[in-house]
């Protein structure tokens, strides 16, 4: 079974609260479980923490009939693998709650690429290096991979951001395969389709106003065409790409 794991906290250091806040009569965090469920995934998990201040999340969880699982909140790695044994899940696909067009069709293509391969792990990123829009991360990686880092993985990075162990592969111990790359549609990894601060989601918030349509997902490559021309749109937050680190992998 290929379940995606959706971890989501509400202590953002930078916009906190940030999963729960609306867009268009829905929160952000509830737009990121419907495009992921367009995929082809057999289950979607919310992962959060067991910290009091999650409890809103777990609330909208049940009140939504999502799957939840609540553990660690530092150590998301060891959230990622009890979340994978509670929901007996065979391969895992990972994605953050901060990223409401997270595509399904992006994601169907790495999971595509993962089922006819022998890899152990595969991503949509890789660390200083990007093809698609920040906001576009995707992984997936096997049951086996995800139980070795856990049982293995020391470093605070490692446990913090749950695949580094896997994909730096220091031991060998993985199949690691390409990254995969953008289409024309999508090849615009200049943009910010992710919210992290305020002029992301105001972003995000113009982006939903303009496509958003109900019983329907926002299109990412319309998004990513109307950005292309609307230089003036990217610049609302555009600065903020170089105030973050030029990684795929980040903490939530």
């Amino acid at each position: 079974m290929i379940a995606a794991i959706i971890q989501a906290r509400m202590s953002s250091s930078r916009l906190p609260g940030k999963v729960l806040l609306p867009l268009l009569g829905r929160t952000m965090l509830e737009h990121v479980v419907e495009r992921v469920r367009r995929a082809p995934v057999d289950r979607v998990v919310v992962a959060t923490s067991n910290e009091t201040e999650d409890d809103a999340i777990a609330q909208l969880c049940a009140t939504k009939n999502y799957d939840v699982f609540r553990g660690s909140k530092d150590d998301v790695l060891d959230r990622y693998y009890r979340a994978a044994i509670a929901y007996d899940c065979d391969d895992i696909v990972r994605v953050t709650s901060d990223c409401p067009l997270v595509d399904p069709a992006v994601l169907g293509e790495l999971i595509s690429s993962y089922r006819t391969s022998e890899y152990d792990y595969l991503s949509s990123f890789v660390p200083a290096e990007r093809t698609f829009p920040r906001g576009l991360d995707c992984e997936i990686f096997s049951f086996r991979a995800l139980e070795d880092a856990a049982r293995h993985a020391r470093e605070t990075y490692e446990r913090e951001h749950v695949t580094p162990y896997i994909w730096e592969n220091k031991e060998g111990k993985f199949a690691v395969g390409p990254m995969l790359i953008a289409s024309a549609a999508y090849a615009h990894p200049e943009f910010r389709l992710t919210v992290d601060y305020d002029e992301d989601y105001d972003l995000m918030r113009h982006l939903y106003e303009r496509f958003y349509k109900e019983g329907e997902i926002v299109s990412t490559p319309h998004v990513v065409e109307y950005l292309s021309t609307h230089p003036e749109v990217t610049a609302i937050n555009a600065f903020r790409d170089e105030e973050y680190p030029k990684q795929g992998i980040r903490k939530k």
